[in-house]
């Protein structure tokens, strides 16, 4: 079973874009079937998505099991799925090994996906599995995405335009620089403090002499900063 729906984003200035929205979709694999597996829709819906240059976002229970995604073990059927979804330019976004199912009987295992495609990785954040009571053998899965550019105000300065007189005048003036001027190093620690000073006047001289600017500029995460990676900094 599939349905999937587009949610338009008007306020978008991404020209790269065909459609200015994401694709959210969700996919049932059933394996008690004799249907096809993967479902010929996971092809149809990536097919679209990247041909469009839109983002893709599949909640599916694919009953199936693959060590990649963080469960204990892989089955046929993960393999078969895995295989498809490189084929298609697919990934997914879970993160760790939280079990998505927990039975009655203690069974638990990572079936439930976040598909996702490559220019959903860009807007996808905060992926997690709740551990709110969902009254239901699948638990939660939460995460963030984003519509709107994201934008960072960036503080610069070009060395273009220093006032060079200036830098100079305040290098001279500076009460770091005259305290090295005579100083006798005679161990590391005094050629550190002398290489401190000087950095410190430097940096002074010249935050002084040329004005910062500010620009406002769209960035994109690195396909490569999960969230992992983003608190293990």
């Amino acid at each position: 079973d599939t349905v999937a729906i587009f949610l338009n984003n008007r306020t978008s200035t991404n020209s790269s874009r065909k459609n200015s929205g994401v694709i959210l979709a969700s996919v049932y694999m059933d394996a008690t079937s004799n249907e096809q597996f993967p479902p010929s829709s996971l092809k149809a819906l990536a097919s679209f998505a990247n041909t469009s240059n839109t983002p893709l976002i599949i909640g599916s229970d694919t009953n199936s099991h693959h060590n990649l995604w963080g469960d204990e073990r892989t089955d046929t059927r993960g393999e078969t799925l895995l295989e498809h979804m490189n084929s298609l330019g697919l990934t997914w976004a879970n993160r760790g090994t939280t079990p998505t199912f927990v039975n009655t009987r203690g069974y638990q295992s990572v079936i439930d996906l976040t598909i996702i495609n490559q220019h959903s990785q860009d807007i996808l954040q905060n992926w997690k599995v709740s551990d709110k009571i969902s009254n239901s053998d699948h638990n939660y899965v939460l995460f963030q995405f984003t519509l709107t550019d994201i934008k960072t105000t960036i503080k610069t300065r070009n060395p273009k335009n220093t006032d060079w007189e200036k830098y100079t005048r305040l290098l001279k003036q500076s009460s770091d620089l005259q305290s090295i001027a005579n100083h006798n190093m005679k161990s590391t620690s005094d050629i550190d403090l002398v290489c401190e000073k000087l950095e410190r006047a430097i940096t002074s001289a010249y935050e002084s002499s040329c004005p910062p600017t500010y620009c406002t500029s769209s960035l994109k995460k690195p396909p490569w900063m999960t969230d992992e990676v983003i608190q293990a900094r």
